[in-house]
């Protein structure tokens, strides 16, 4: 599991949204805990343009801070989910690579030309990931490191 901070809002978590797979079994892909205010943040990550009010499910306990996301994805999905959200989303190209790494690639080169501040953050990442792309220490590095950078971006920005 990674865990990702999506959001610097410290005000008092009141929903938990859980998303699980569309396959047998349904295993949980992610959990994104929020605020009233931030429960938005749900949306981004699953592509929609709002969150049912019935897959909110109210938090109970001592729960992590607003914009706290638990990854369970595979780094393909994970990726998919970073692009979506804040870097830019583009289709992979054919290749040999995982189709993870031209994604990868393309935000670095997109970030590097804006000359947005993750450029270094991302140059990083690509170079863990084509160390050995398939190997799963690999891959869990790469989250890791993607999940520093935009937890960075996420400070420096504020929000999304």
């Amino acid at each position: 599991m990674q865990l990702r901070q999506i959001s610097p809002c410290t005000a008092p978590v009141t929903w938990r949204l859980p998303r699980r797979s569309r396959r047998k079994g349904r295993p949980l892909l992610w959990e994104l805990f929020t605020c009233d205010r931030d429960r938005h943040l749900g949306a981004r990550l699953t592509g929609a343009s709002y969150v049912s009010t019935q897959v909110l499910q109210r938090v109970a306990g001592d729960p992590p801070r607003c914009g706290t996301l638990h990854d369970h994805e595979p780094v393909e999905l994970a990726v998919m989910s970073h692009t979506r959200v804040w870097m830019p989303a583009h289709e992979p190209e054919s290749g040999e690579d995982p189709a993870w790494l031209p994604r990868l690639r393309t935000a670095r080169e997109h970030e590097t030309f804006v000359g947005a501040a993750e450029r270094g953050g991302l140059a990083e990442v690509v170079r863990a990931a084509e160390q050995a792309p398939d190997d799963p220490e690999v891959r869990a590095q790469v989250l890791e490191l993607l999940a520093e950078v935009e937890a960075s971006r996420v400070a420096q920005r504020g929000r999304y």
